[in-house]
């Protein structure tokens, strides 16, 4: 299953299961920065305090991320 299908089904079986799934925010093909703490690491030879990347699919209520979902 290539990640175009896996978006398209899963809008489906998540409306399927959940009655409350209105309350629910699905985002696709979205980026994100992860926070690292209170302290700078090494990223890949660089010294970083975040992280970016993105997701297939996030699953949210307003502005809590709920579920990452990955390919």
């Amino acid at each position: 299953m290539n990640e175009a299908t896996l978006e398209a089904r899963l809008n489906g079986v998540l409306h399927a299961l959940s009655p409350t799934v209105d309350k629910l925010r699905i985002k696709h093909q979205t980026t994100f920065v992860l926070q690292l703490g209170h302290r700078a690491i090494q990223i890949d030879g660089e010294v970083r305090d975040d992280a970016r990347g993105r997701l297939d699919v996030l699953i949210d209520t307003d502005t809590t991320p709920i579920m990452p979902l990955e390919h």
